[in-house]
């Protein structure tokens, strides 16, 4: 007995200790200067909530030249006004705004994610030790969990998925809550009514979450065919479930413009292709392709050969673990068909399986572990830690080298910006959303002029150039100075050329940057 209770003591302060620890290096590694569009424009929308005025962007050269100044993530436009609105499901951006309302000055937006993702290893443990009533499950979930080079990448800055995984893991925490213990009526309805609620906000953190409501419908339809007695207490999952369903289209319609228009539509300057097509799995999309190849790799890379212990620990967790691996497949089914393959800097898309793997994974080897002798088991499990940890230390130090190169780089932005008038404007491909939140300047989004046209259902190439002149020209005309930016990154090839047929470009060097400010020709 001693020893069982010695073995549990050790087990829990051990996976506490990890999650503890992790937890401090998110905090200390998390990203406050990203360069990316999506976190950039996350993070905008949320100070603009905060500030009382919703997931929107707003510059006056919008009602001077048209309706294409703004940052990469504000892609929706409304005839009737001139602010430029987030392309993105706003749930994150309004979960981002709580800590900028609660504590506007102290930086607390920033430890969002990283919390997310605690919570998500976290109960990784929880679960892990719940389903199989085996302590040292709980470490190996989180240990697996811990050493991958995604937590780290993505729960240090600010991205969807790991409040996607937060939400969903804790709707199934509370969901096999409520079904493996004996509640009073009334607090079983509102653990189920809760897991509605955290299921349906996952669906407006990210679209694509909802493909894992049906599992949770299909597990509980199963329960409620062979205990009657529990629509009682779960109807407010289904209710939940289908009210997120219909909110949907409603909201669709009010945000984006129509009952099926999207930030993914033609409509809104996405691309004429569809987004998700069953051909991308195995064949190239118009972005990269081969989408389930590359989410095998992907997974592999994370965690290796102990991905395939996991569906061993879902068959042996039985009910909860085809609840873990259906989850799973959804999950993976709808990336696997995405224009976007779910590698580098997408490889984020998997991260909501994560939890549901290392469970799985972590229930396979505690499982494994009680048929071998001591020593063998012993020896397994100093090769699994060393193994698991081997590669952090080079996890760890890409974050870091990543937060280094994003300080240089804003710094730079920031001394460029500097040397023009403070109403100058901006156009550059790569630097767009830098310039315009770290320079403080307006900038002119070339990249949306070959906005598509809803009706042909493809793209204005050839109306580009054109448009691309008379926005300048208004600009020009109205005082305001125009400064292109060449990084040798243009989206449209050899528009620098195509700007001097049109306008005088007088070269500026700054830090070695080289600007053409234009000015109307004579």
């Amino acid at each position: 007995m001693h020893t069982v209770l010695s073995s549990t003591w050790l087990a829990g302060v051990s996976a506490a200790s990890l999650a503890l620890l992790t937890a401090v290096m998110l905090v200390r590694l998390v990203e406050q200067q990203s360069l990316i569009g999506d976190s950039i424009g996350y993070l905008y929308a949320a100070q603009r909530i905060a500030a009382g005025f919703g997931p929107t962007y707003a510059d006056a050269n919008n009602s001077l030249a048209g309706p294409y100044f703004s940052l990469y993530a504000f892609q929706v436009n409304r005839p009737d006004s001139d602010l430029m609105y987030l392309g993105f499901p706003p749930g994150l951006a309004y979960l981002l705004a709580l800590p900028i309302l609660i504590a506007p000055h102290t930086g607390l937006v920033y430890w969002v994610i990283p919390a997310t993702a605690l919570v998500s290893l976290s109960l990784s443990g929880a679960l892990a030790w719940k389903l199989t009533g085996r302590p040292w499950a709980a470490f190996w979930s989180v240990l697996l969990f811990a050493a991958t080079p995604e937590l780290w990448r993505f729960g240090s800055a600010i991205w969807s998925e790991f409040p996607s995984a937060a939400l969903i893991t804790t709707a199934l925490t509370l969901y096999l809550a409520a079904e493996q213990r004996t509640w009073p009526r009334r607090a079983e309805t509102g653990l189920l009514a809760v897991t509605g609620l955290l299921l349906g906000y996952s669906v407006f953190v990210r679209y694509t979450n909802l493909v894992v409501m049906p599992v949770f419908l299909l597990a509980d339809a199963l329960l409620i065919r062979r205990q009657p007695h529990r629509l009682a207490t779960h109807w407010p999952l289904w209710l939940l479930s289908g009210v997120t369903v219909i909110l949907v289209p409603v909201f669709n319609h009010f945000y984006y413009g129509g009952w099926n228009l999207t930030s993914y539509s033609p409509a809104h300057g996405w691309y004429s292709q569809p987004p998700f097509a069953v051909q991308y799995a195995l064949g190239p999309s118009f972005i990269d392709g081969y989408s389930l190849r590359e989410a095998g790799v992907t997974l592999w890379r994370n965690f290796g050969v102990l991905l395939f212990l996991a569906p061993l620990g879902w068959f042996y967790l039985q009910r909860a673990g085809a609840i873990l691996a259906g989850s799973t497949l959804m999950i993976l089914s709808i990336y696997a068909v995405y224009a976007f393959a779910p590698t580098g800097l997408n490889a984020r898309f998997l991260i909501p399986t994560f939890p549901m793997i290392a469970i799985g994974a972590g229930a396979a080897l505690v499982a494994i572990g009680a048929r071998m002798p001591p020593a063998p088991r012993m020896a397994l499990a100093a090769g699994l830690l060393l193994l698991a940890v081997w590669h952090v230390p080079a996890h760890l130090d890409a974050v870091a080298h990543r937060n280094q190169e994003n300080a240089r780089q804003v710094a730079l932005i920031t001394k460029v910006a500097a040397t023009t008038p403070a109403n100058a404007v901006f156009m550059s491909y790569p630097w767009n959303d830098l310039l315009a939140v770290y320079g403080g300047r307006s900038v002119f989004n070339f990249r949306r002029v070959p906005a598509t046209n809803a009706g042909a259902q493809q793209h204005r190439g050839d109306a580009a150039i054109s448009t691309i002149v008379f926005v300048i020209t208004t600009l020009l005309e109205a005082g305001k100075p125009v400064y292109y930016v060449l990084t040798g990154s243009d989206f449209i090839t050899g528009l620098p050329e195509r700007l001097q047929e049109h306008f005088i470009a007088d070269p500026v060097t700054v830090e070695g940057v080289t600007l053409l400010r234009l000015a109307l020709a004579p």
